[in-house]
């Protein structure tokens, strides 16, 4: 088929019709690819002589299909053309051609042609196709360069902020403000600051968010949200807590009753109309955005704007390097060891008998310190990934790569931290159910009387069942930490008897 759409090509028949199909056989398609390049022969003079066709169609799916090709020695035609295209449309195209090339000797001139088009006016009916330009082009540019990136330098303008935490559990993060008030609310703490950097250090929250307080309960009109976000002073507050100047990348993320279809032809609605609306100063982009404007829908059906700002740097989990599957977020980990903290003691010495990445230890420690830490895994790569993290957490813990059933250690700890494996397409229930037996069983031989376990679970009905079968460990506490997921943390202590 690759071969008859080559021929009709050379041939004059149904060009476009022909390069449709062809570019429809080649999208992603790795193997289709290598096929058509042998056909080609590395003549590309075909290719040279419809970028020049009459037909803008032409043009357009030739472009596409250079890129999709990686014609990399087609470039300087490729750009020539971009150059002297007139038809608005088409020159998008070229642009996300160049995305998939290496263009890195060319982007003094793409940043050339961005700057014409942002500083230009133009009509209406230009409008819709420059714009799609100059996001591709921001894009293109963004995958070579920084220039452009904002600095965030307001960490001492006094303001309010919303801090997401674990909804259940907002309490962990409120009672670690210091030097700032907040108070709980639905998913979270509202905060009023006069310096940024009173919370930022805290493990518990998971995003930053900025209330704009004059764009709330708008109607989902994208023209009117669009209006009322820039004249509510979006610009003005993204201007005053960063230095570079100039336009800034964002994506719109819409939260509410509607499908996903919905969803998507909304936001794409939104941040079409916010880029109209901001004069470009904001630019769509689907990587590398500095801001999300975040839209959540109220009781009463109107949306509210937030912003999450990704020029702020997050360094609390660094350290984090190498995970697996299973591994637990960090924040989630962070909390856990927060709503345990009056049940563990400062220097204890501490085991984690499935220790996966090595989080739990970590987030341990950094909760209240703790010496010796020992992480015990069957699995040898979650523990090579788990030494790699602590040495970024620059916290000691010593690693074994071993089946707990089989680990053996000259002296009691004083507490048992472990997120349990879950039930999930590699372990059964019967699976699971053996690793609790096997936790509180040989956890007895490894902990001290009146030791402490902080146990993370995802079965609570194998955990409950488990802890029943086992009266020489007393249930001290239970937290619930997600309702979707139904996971617990139990709190147990050994008694040593039975």
């Amino acid at each position: 088929m690759l071969e008859q759409l080559l021929n009709n090509i050379k041939q004059g028949q149904e060009i476009r019709e022909n390069l449709i199909e062809l570019k429809k056989c080649l999208k992603g398609n790795r193997e289709n690819q290598d096929e058509f390049l042998l056909l080609l022969q590395y003549d590309y003079g075909l290719f040279r002589q419809l970028l020049c066709d009459e037909d803008p169609k032409v043009r357009k799916n030739t472009a596409i299909i250079i890129g999709e090709l990686e014609l990399d020695g087609l470039l300087p035609e490729l750009l020539e053309a971009y150059k002297e295209e007139e038809t608005l449309f088409v020159k998008t195209d070229y642009v996300k051609a160049f995305q998939k090339m290496d263009c890195e000797t060319y982007i003094p001139q793409f940043r050339e042609r961005l700057h014409q088009l942002l500083s230009s006016k133009f009509t209406l009916e230009q409008e819709k196709h420059i714009t799609e330009e100059i996001r591709e082009l921001t894009d293109l540019i963004g995958q070579y360069e920084t220039t452009g990136t904002h600095y965030f330098i307001g960490y001492d303008e006094a303001g309010k902020v919303v801090l997401t935490t674990n909804r259940l559990h907002p309490e962990v993060t409120a009672k670690q403000l210091y030097g700032c008030s907040g108070k709980k609310i639905s998913g979270g703490v509202a905060v009023e600051y006069e310096d940024m950097r009173d919370f930022m250090s805290i493990r518990t929250w998971q995003e930053i968010l900025f209330p704009l307080p004059l764009a709330k309960n708008m109607p989902l009109q994208p023209k009117e949200i669009a209006h009322t976000i820039m004249m509510g002073g979006l610009i003005e507050f993204l201007d005053g807590r960063h230095l570079g100047g100039g336009h800034y990348r964002f994506r719109v993320e819409l939260r509410g009753k509607l499908s996903q279809d919905e969803k998507r032809a909304m936001t794409k609605k939104i941040a079409s109309a916010l880029e109209m609306e901001s004069g470009h100063r904001l630019i769509n982009s689907t990587s590398n955005y500095e801001v999300e404007i975040r839209l959540l829908e109220g009781k009463n059906g109107g949306y509210h704007t937030y912003l999450k700002l990704y020029t702020i740097p997050d360094h609390r989990f660094d350290y984090r390097k190498r995970v697996i599957a299973s591994s637990i977020n960090p924040v989630t980990s962070a909390t856990i060891m927060e709503l345990a903290k009056p049940y563990l003691k400062e220097n204890a010495q501490v085991l984690d008998p499935f220790c996966g990445t090595g989080t739990m230890l970590i987030e341990r420690n950094f909760g209240l310190p703790a010496h010796p830490l020992y992480g015990v895994d069957i699995f040898g790569a979650a523990i090579e990934d788990a030494r790699e993290n602590a040495k970024g957490a620059k916290t000691v813990i010593n690693f074994v790569n071993r089946d707990f059933a089989n680990f053996t250690h000259e002296y009691l700890f004083d507490e048992i931290v472990t997120n349990m494996p879950f039930v999930s397409g590699k372990q059964t229930a019967k699976d699971i159910e053996e690793l609790y037996e096997l936790l509180l069983n040989k956890g007895a031989t490894h902990i001290k009387k009146d030791g402490i376990a902080v146990i993370y679970s995802q079965d609570p009905e194998i955990a409950l069942l488990a802890f029943k079968r086992h009266p020489e460990w007393k249930r001290l506490d239970t937290f619930q930490i997600y309702q979707r997921e139904s996971s617990y943390v139990y709190i147990i202590q050994y008694t040593g008897t039975k």
